[in-house]
């Protein structure tokens, strides 16, 4: 079990916490290829975002053929579903999160954000305004998959909102 206190100081101060290299470069491009061949044909009919003829996209935007995909750990029968699933209950991943909230995790949404060139990001937001966890014990856990940085696009997260980048 991972201890609070062993963890990196960031997580204390600023309420986050970066987990370099918990997953291994194979396992990262496990899941970017596994997604890419998952949506090599574009939008998965009841996995990608679907609202409207482009998933509610202009049809120029990269993000039409590329819309997220949505609980994918629920899909056995695709492919992204048992990786997913794997991924997001890995053996690595739950006690670090234990640690980082001195309980037990409970794992309830996945989703895979597609960054192809000209996509615009995802706006700051919180999620559990979203998930509605009580009491208010939302932590979540974000892996790139591909590399992310200032000129990309990387991350930016919001001091003291509970988040676990890999």
């Amino acid at each position: 079990m991972v201890r609070r206190d062993t963890l990196d100081a960031a997580y204390e101060g600023n309420g986050y916490y970066v987990a370099r290299g918990l997953f291994t470069p194979e396992e990262v491009a496990e899941i970017r290829q596994t997604f890419m061949d998952q949506n090599a044909n574009g939008p998965v009919p009841d996995l990608s975002e679907t609202i409207g003829a482009h998933g509610g996209y202009d049809a120029s935007d990269p993000l039409s053929f590329y819309p997220r995909m949505m609980h994918s750990h629920k899909h056995a029968d695709k492919p992204v579903g048992p990786l997913s699933m794997r991924s997001m209950t890995h053996p690595r991943l739950r006690p670090l999160l234990a640690a980082l909230f001195d309980e037990e995790p409970f794992a309830v949404q996945s989703m895979f954000y597609f960054k192809p060139p000209g996509a615009r990001g995802q706006a700051l937001h919180q999620d559990n305004f979203y998930l509605r966890a009580k009491p208010g014990t939302c932590m979540a856990a974000w892996v790139a998959v591909d590399d992310a940085d200032e000129e990309n696009g990387g991350m930016m997260c919001v001091p003291n909102t509970s988040l676990l980048a890999i």
